[in-house]
């Protein structure tokens, strides 16, 4: 009797840690045929492209998750996210590092490093077609290069959230590399704070970015970036509305550069699987005026499985008058597993 207890509670000792441990394997499919058109004013360049395309709709990916009880209300948590493209023929897991990082969280907040998004970019990546946003096209904010993407070597503090609010910094960088034998050595550093607001349907964002980027080649030179994005949601259920707001300064020997742009888009639960978007964005690169819109539906074959299509259209206009005129259309399936 004895004996059966004793091997009972070894059991129980060396099971309580594996099932502490939980690990999830997630992933995105997503694939589409666009045709996209671009020409400029007068007719000098006109191209039409039809291809095949990779993640439009959500980027195509493959990750491993998981976290494990440490005791104390402590939990450790990891994530390791690959880019994978559908569409090309030679494209690996592994080609491209996305959201990976270790972390610990508890009651004091979550502290995590690694490579991962921006708080700049996760603000933008939130509108009502999602970060792929149709490919881009027509969507003004990504036209002005808002996202940020992702910084290596990056770590984020995250406060718990106390009456809807959550704090955020993160701080990345700040080593001085080689980059060939005679170019010298260039380096960054990045500083981006935030937070974010959720009250029932109303959720609200802000975030802001100082990154300076030092190089020895052919001689010092600095280039500092300052950019602030604000969010604002209103989810009615069957209607919601997204506004993005981004400006952003960059100044390189003594001149600076803006940039801005105003983004609205509605989503419209038309039933319980198809779901109508629209976006329109306005904005300048200095002197040049971009204006843009978006038009799309999801229809949702399952939980995991959607449809989509989409037609986008932007004009970019200097102060010479010169356009380009840039449209998209492409249809494709996305698959979350």
């Amino acid at each position: 009797m004895k004996k059966h207890i004793i091997a009972a509670a070894v059991a129980a000792a060396v099971a309580v840690p594996a099932m502490a441990q939980n690990v999830e394997v997630y992933g995105v499919m997503d694939y589409s045929l666009a045709s996209t058109t671009e020409e400029i004013s007068g007719g000098a360049t006109t191209k039409t492209t039809t291809t095949g395309a990779n993640g439009n709709l959500a980027g195509s990916r493959f990750g491993v998750r998981g976290s494990e009880d440490l005791g104390g209300g402590l939990k450790a948590v990891f994530q390791i996210e690959w880019g994978i493209d559908v569409a090309a023929r030679n494209a690996a897991v592994g080609d491209n590092n996305r959201n990976t990082f270790v972390g610990v969280e508890g009651g004091f907040g979550r502290i995590q490093a690694g490579t991962f998004a921006t708080l700049t970019k996760n603000l933008n990546d939130r509108t009502v077609f999602g970060g792929a946003t149709m490919g881009g096209i027509g969507w003004v904010a990504q036209e002005n290069g808002y996202e940020n993407d992702r910084i290596a070597s990056l770590i984020q503090y995250s406060t718990p959230t106390i009456s809807g609010f959550k704090g955020h910094v993160q701080y990345g960088g700040g080593l001085m590399t080689d980059t060939t034998a005679t170019a010298g050595k260039a380096g960054a550093t990045s500083l981006l704070y935030g937070f974010d607001y959720s009250n029932g349907p109303v959720a609200f964002e802000f975030a802001a970015m100082d990154q300076t980027t030092d190089t020895e080649q052919a001689g010092p030179t600095s280039t500092k970036v300052r950019q602030n994005s604000i969010r604002a949601a209103y989810d009615m259920g069957t209607v919601k509305v997204v506004y993005n707001y981004n400006k952003r300064d960059t100044e390189v020997g003594g001149v600076t550069a803006e940039r801005n742009d105003n983004n609205i888009g509605v989503a419209y639960a038309l039933s319980g699987a198809t779901t109508l978007l629209a976006q329109y964005g306005k904005g300048d690169q200095g002197t040049t005026e971009i204006k843009g819109y978006q038009v799309g539906a999801t229809y949702a074959l399952s939980k995991r499985t959607t449809l989509y299509a989409g037609y986008g259209r932007e004009n970019l206009e200097t102060a010479a008058g010169v356009e380009t005129d840039r449209s998209a259309f492409l249809g494709g399936i996305n698959h979350k597993f």
